[in-house]
């Protein structure tokens, strides 16, 4: 079902549709930042914060869809990524951030970032669209054989630790957590991340370099309530 609307999508607050005949929602949408760097992005929504000045509810996560969302991610790098290399056109997870965190199904963003030059770019939104829609066709009655999840914490915002995973191991990647926000994370925020992931994480992803050693030591201290996930470097998975 494909839904256009005129409001902001970052600050939708209540279903768009009935949930009960949707299994997920892809949100399609332009990426601005500061930089303008020339982009294609795929993050999950929510804040890890009290900040909820970019939608959403504060310390509120929404559901993630890791399987489809690798499967999309590496359908991208493997079909684009050289043609879009050569136009300086990156390809990059972003941390989790923003709403909407009020819907009941998974949701990710796909983005094309970051000015009005990429925006108005036909070619880009059809590689997105035709993306998607391949996925879509191959996945709809298949069932994945991914069983690894992973939760990222650490690093910057747009992941490059966590692409590689996402891109070269059969982890997929949940909700992420850029260093930034690491000293706002309680158990609470850790128990929603699991929680709320479409298949469940059995693993945490420390961006090592990426954190401080205060932080590490907290993430690992909240990892201690759960003890069927197991806490992994990013560089001890992809030595493998």
């Amino acid at each position: 079902i494909l839904i256009t609307i005129e409001d902001e999508l970052i600050h939708i607050n209540k279903a768009i549709i009935n949930e009960k005949i949707v299994n997920r929602y892809i949100f399609i949408s332009r990426h601005t930042s500061k930089a303008g760097i020339p982009a294609l992005l795929m993050h999950f929504t929510g804040n890890w914060t009290n900040d909820s000045s970019m939608g959403g509810t504060p310390r509120t996560l929404s559901y993630s869809d890791p399987i489809l969302a690798k499967l999309i991610f590496q359908h991208l790098i493997s079909n684009y990524e050289p043609l879009l290399s050569k136009k300086n056109i990156s390809i990059s997870l972003e941390a989790t951030h923003h709403g909407p965190t009020a819907l009941s199904k998974p949701l990710f963003f796909v983005e094309i970032g970051s000015n009005i030059d990429t925006w108005k770019d036909t070619r880009l939104g059809r590689i997105w669209a035709d993306t998607i829609i391949e996925i879509l066709s191959k996945t709809r009655n298949v069932k994945q054989n991914i069983k690894n999840v992973a939760l990222g914490f650490g690093g910057p915002h747009y992941a490059p630790n966590f692409n590689k995973v996402e891109l070269l191991t059969d982890i997929a990647m949940s909700h992420i957590a850029s260093k930034y926000v690491i000293d706002h994370i309680d158990v609470n925020m850790l128990h929603q991340a699991i929680s709320r992931s479409g298949k469940k994480p059995n693993i945490i992803l420390l961006d090592w370099k990426g954190l401080s050693g205060d932080q590490r030591k907290r993430i690992i201290m909240l990892s201690e309530h759960f003890s069927d996930i197991e806490v992994v470097r990013t560089r001890d998975m992809l030595k493998n």
